[in-house]
Order: structure tokens, then C-alpha cells, then sequence
């Protein structure tokens, strides 16, 4: 008597505290996402998970067993979740089966007093009504792993919290995710609830406005339809993202409840690698775009005077090899002005060649070619600009003078 109630005291008070206290977790709604003219994006909806307490042997198998019996959910699938989320505390309910029908849920609610360690809980869930438009930019939710808590900027964040995976989502996770409330309930022996304590109030996330035009996101998804790619259209004036769109696309709605393992393993097998965001994700020759930074280059070393009036043939021949135009017939006599307007590749050769490696590597650096932009969004990639330090480091190999005239027209 004297160990139990003296010297075991905190120990079995805190156990009884915790056994007559059960806290079920109040989900915060995420933010709204709203295009520039305040067209929602992404909203919520609500629907209702069956939750499980773990429990005593005998309380869990008895509950599994209901569930077999009731077809609800397999006790295998239960005994897997139970398992994948061990590293939940005791007292934190698991979420057992996701959105389910009213009938579920009046049938589960009607036999709640036979079997406490089950419960309903609302949750909102991410809706995405323009389905796979804008699902780059915006992104998709899932469930925070194991890993992912141990990071910091996921510190406020509990297991079994939906949090950003990718896209807008991820990158103001913080700020649409809101804080969660609680429910506190008193329950007796048998784990049944009889009285309900102060709740903790959610706080719903913030809301977030891109720059993004619906309409024109819609219409550059359209142009896409068919084709594997990416189209982006910015405001010249502010940098503004007006439209950022990559084919092929998924439904970011697959994922507002668990992802099956079907769906997963097909998203990731397919040829195209829909998840995959092209305008950021990749990097690309720039090809003839190019020629615009050659140009201001040659104009601005004062070495386009010596080729002011070159003739076109078709192909030009420098250092033993053919390199070739865009037209094989040739331009003719042609400048710089009608060299960007053709796309002459035999004029930007000769520039190209006359530059010099070194002054396009700077000119090219200067416009911010081969960094990073900056745009907030997560896994943007950095591009290139080859160089002869890079190359004698990388390849130990010199820079060839014939390397510079296809980098002069965008290529190598």
C-alpha cells in the first residue's frame, strides 16, 4: 500500500490522468488558394475518418473483429496502419479508414458505446475543383512522415497532420496550415465518454493569392493538350507568373486522401512523369532564344559592324567542319536585324566565332542564365552556361574553338 499510493504515486496518477482524459484532435482547415483576380484555386471540403484508440489486447481484438464482421475495414489493413504508425503516442488516435459514406458513419456512431475505442472524426480535405489545372503550381497534400517531423520547418506539426508535398502547397505550408484544436473527454473505466472538457479552438490557415490568371492558365493547358512540354507567360514589367503550365498533368485531388499504391506506382511508371514540373524541374538547350544574348553581346563589343552586310549561302564552313542554317536554301545578304527576324544560324556562327567563349559566359551570366531564378516554388533546378575552367576541371579536356559556334545559336 504504501509503494502504490506513496512512493509509485506520480507515476500511477499520471497513468490515471491519462486514462480518463481522451483527446481527439480538432484538424485545422488550410488556407484558400486564390488566383490574381480572387478565383478560388483550391478550397476545402469535409468529410469523416474512422479513427482507433489503442487499447488493451483483448479491447483491440474484440474492436478488429467488429470491423471484419461489419466489412468496414480488414484487420490486416488495420494491423499494417497500426503498425506504420507506431510512432504515435498511446494516447493519439490512428486514422483506421478515410471519407467515409453517411451510411458508415450513422452505422458506426449507433454502436459507439459497444466499442470506445473507435470514434468519428471531421476533417476538412483539400479540394482542387479545376482538377488538373494549375496542379504544378499549386501542388498536393499528404499525410507528414517520419521522417518529414524531424525536420525543422515541420516542427509544429504532429504525426497524422496533412501537410504540402510539392508546388505551392509545400512551399506556404506554414502559412496555410493553420494550428490544429482539441478535444478533451473524460471517459469512464471502459473508456466510454461522459463528460466533455474545454476544447482547444483551431485556428484556420491563412489565405494565399497568386499571381497566376486562371484564364490564362486554362488556355495555356489547352495549347498543351496532346503535346509533352511547358509554357510560361510572365508580366514583362513586374516578373509577375501569369501561367505556368507542364504536360503531362495529374489531379492533385488523388491525393486529398491517401494515395492508393496503384495510383502511386502508375504516376511514377508513366512514360511522360506527369509529376514532374518541366518549367522548373529540368533544364533545356535554349536554342535560338539564344541568339538575343549573342546579339546584345556582339552590339555591345562593337563586333557586329564586321558583318553587317554577310551573305547567307545556307551553311558556312569553320575550323574543317560544315555548319549549317536554319534555311538550307540561304538568306542571302543579310544583318543583324534581319538575322533575328529569320533566325539566321550562319549570321550568329560568325558572331559566335568572333565573341569568343569568355565574353558569352559573362554576357550570359549577366542576364542570369545559369542561376537559379528565385521563383517560390520548391526543386527549381539551376541551368548551365559551359565554360573553359569548367570544362578543364570537369573533363580535363581544352575548349575548342568549334565548341563555341553551335553554342552561339543555343546548342551544346
Amino acid at each position: 500500500l504504501w509503494y502504490l499510493s506513496i512512493a509509485s504515486f506520480e507515476q500511477y496518477d499520471s497513468i490515471a490522468r491519462n486514462n480518463q482524459i481522451r483527446t481527439l484532435p480538432v484538424p485545422a482547415p488550410r488556407g484558400l488558394i486564390r488566383d490574381r483576380m480572387g478565383r478560388v484555386l483550391v478550397e476545402n471540403t469535409y468529410g469523416f475518418d474512422l479513427i482507433m484508440f489503442r487499447g488493451k489486447e483483448f479491447e483491440t481484438k474484440r474492436t478488429l473483429r467488429f470491423l471484419e464482421k461489419s466489412f468496414l475495414v480488414s484487420p490486416g489493413a488495420i494491423k499494417a496502419r497500426l503498425l506504420e504508425t507506431n510512432h504515435y503516442n498511446d494516447y493519439q488516435p490512428v486514422v483506421v479508414k478515410q471519407s467515409l459514406t453517411l451510411a458508415q458513419t450513422s452505422f458506426l456512431m449507433a454502436r459507439h458505446a459497444d466499442y470506445p475505442l473507435l470514434d468519428i472524426l471531421e476533417r476538412p480535405r483539400r479540394f482542387y475543383p479545376h482538377r488538373t489545372i494549375a496542379s504544378h503550381v499549386l501542388g498536393y497534400v499528404g499525410e507528414v512522415s517520419r521522417d518529414e517531423l524531424k525536420r525543422d520547418v515541420f516542427q509544429n506539426h504532429r504525426p497524422g497532420d496533412v501537410i504540402g508535398k510539392s508546388g505551392t502547397e509545400r512551399k506556404y505550408n506554414r502559412k496555410l496550415s493553420g494550428q490544429n484544436g482539441l478535444r478533451r473527454i473524460r471517459v469512464n473505466s471502459k473508456g466510454r465518454p461522459f463528460k466533455e472538457l474545454t476544447p482547444i479552438d483551431v485556428v484556420p490557415g491563412q489565405e494565399l493569392r497568386l499571381t497566376i490568371d486562371l484564364e490564362l492558365q486554362r488556355a495555356a493547358e489547352k495549347a498543351l493538350t496532346g503535346h509533352t512540354g511547358a509554357i510560361v507567360a510572365m508580366d514583362p514589367k513586374s516578373g509577375e507568373i501569369l501561367a505556368s503550365a507542364s504536360n503531362p498533368t495529374f489531379d492533385p485531388n488523388d491525393f486529398a486522401t491517401k494515395i492508393s499504391k496503384m495510383q502511386w506506382e502508375n504516376l511514377l511508371s508513366h512514360s511522360g512523369k506527369p509529376l514532374q514540373n518541366r518549367t522548373i524541374h529540368n533544364t533545356y538547350a535554349p536554342g535560338s532564344t539564344f541568339k538575343i544574348i549573342i546579339a546584345l553581346a556582339s552590339l555591345e563589343s562593337g563586333l557586329t559592324k564586321s558583318v553587317n552586310n554577310l551573305f547567307c549561302a545556307g551553311s558556312a564552313n569553320f575550323y574543317g567542319r560544315e555548319y549549317f542554317c536554319s534555311f538550307k536554301e540561304g538568306h542571302g545578304r543579310i544583318n543583324l536585324t534581319s538575322a533575328l527576324k529569320y533566325s539566321c544560324n550562319v549570321y550568329f556562327y560568325f558572331l559566335g566565332r568572333d565573341l569568343g567563349i569568355d565574353r558569352i559566359q559573362d554576357f550570359s551570366q549577366k542576364f542570369g542564365l545559369g542561376q537559379k531564378t528565385g521563383v517560390d516554388l520548391p526543386g527549381e533546378m539551376s541551368g548551365f552556361i559551359p565554360s573553359r575552367d569548367w570544362k578543364r576541371k570537369e573533363i580535363n579536356a581544352p575548349w575548342y574553338p568549334g565548341e563555341t559556334i553551335s553554342l552561339s545559336i543555343g546548342q551544346g
